[in-house]
């Protein structure tokens, strides 16, 4: 998840560099790059709370077997 996150993210940041060395509108740009950043955000919460629960519930295995 985080890997698909990242990837979006560089990607979109090549794209801005690339719209920036053609000089256009940057303006056309601001609805896509947040709608992007909203999905990576959403995107790294949940792997967050994803590796938080296997962390815990590793811990909670291992106190089980001592």
């Amino acid at each position: 998840m985080e890997l698909f996150a990242y990837s979006i993210s560089m990607s979109r940041s090549f794209h801005i560099v690339y719209v920036l060395f053609k000089r256009v509108n940057l303006k056309l740009l601001i609805k896509p790059t947040i709608i992007e950043i909203g999905v990576v955000i959403a995107l790294l919460l949940a792997a967050g709370f994803l590796e938080e629960y296997m962390i815990k519930l590793s811990q909670e295995e291992a106190s089980l077997f001592g």
